[in-house]
């Protein structure tokens, strides 16, 4: 397994720089608190939202790839109720508030277990609504506005009926880049069933996926100003469950944009 040092950003030890020869990868957390309900994704197909139980728990390295060691990897797990028919659910991950420059990053990698149900996964990579209920209202926990945490604050907030963030000893808040307000501006690039290679969740156990940034038409225009990746599922019916041993953002310090970059699975 390669090493690992911490990268200093906002988001503190959210994000991990990989240093393994000349590859570079933004690898995002697995512990369940630094993802949140995201904002609905613009697509008119849309039904109602679902619901989303996210947790994150330690299994061993050797239980997701044969070539790992035994030591514990934490993964991020999220169960997913879709009882009501063409629901979505919608979580993000807020890589940076001023935003990242990922013009020398060529691969969205994933570490996937599936579960055979069918579902369609979906990514926003770029900057997206932070009005993650639809309210057009900033939901916080933050009530004297101070940044900070105090006695009495963490009673989570309500998005859309679904409370989150009580008790878990943070500061829950909408506003993902911490300026106070409610952005709901987007630019983003999307990678999902229209991308090859498709996200259709039809596997079930674990599987490495690698998907080219550039796949998306517009992506030198949203590469400049990364601030957020956003997670979405369409369900048919039913239950659904996804567990995640890694999400990453990756390149390589000299390869040159024109270099052809191929999707990869590897099963």
């Amino acid at each position: 397994r390669p090493e690992f040092a911490l990268n200093p950003n906002t988001f503190g030890k959210a994000i991990i720089e990989n240093f393994e020869s000349t590859k570079i990868s933004d690898d995002l957390s697995m512990d369940k608190d630094a993802w949140r309900l995201g904002s609905r994704p613009d697509l008119a197909s849309l039904g109602e939202r679902g619901g989303v139980d996210i947790r994150s728990e330690d299994i061993p390295g050797e239980d997701i790839n044969p070539d790992w060691s035994r030591d514990q990897i934490e993964v991020l797990v999220l169960n997913f109720d879709f009882s009501m028919t063409e629901s979505w659910e919608s979580l993000v991950y807020p890589i940076s508030k001023v935003g990242r420059d990922y013009t020398q990053r060529y691969y969205l990698e994933l570490w996937i277990r599936g579960d055979g149900q069918g579902q369609r996964l979906w990514f926003d990579l770029g900057v997206v609504s932070e009005d993650a209920d639809g309210d057009g209202e900033l939901d916080t926990e933050d009530k004297n506005g101070d940044g900070k945490l105090n006695p009495g604050e963490d009673t989570g907030i309500d998005l859309g009926g679904e409370l989150m963030g009580s008790g878990n000893g943070k500061l829950d808040t909408e506003d993902l880049d911490g300026d106070g307000n409610l952005s709901t501006n987007e630019n983003y690039s999307q990678y999902g069933d229209t991308i090859e290679p498709d996200l259709k969740i039809s596997w079930v156990g674990w599987r490495k996926v690698a998907i080219p940034l550039a796949r998306a038409s517009n992506w030198d225009q949203v590469n400049e100003i990364v601030k957020h990746l956003r997670l979405w599922i369409q369900g048919n019916s039913g239950e659904a469950s996804l567990k995640f041993a890694g999400i990453s953002i990756s390149g390589d310090r000299w390869q040159k944009q024109n270099l052809k970059v191929e999707a990869k699975i590897i099963r």
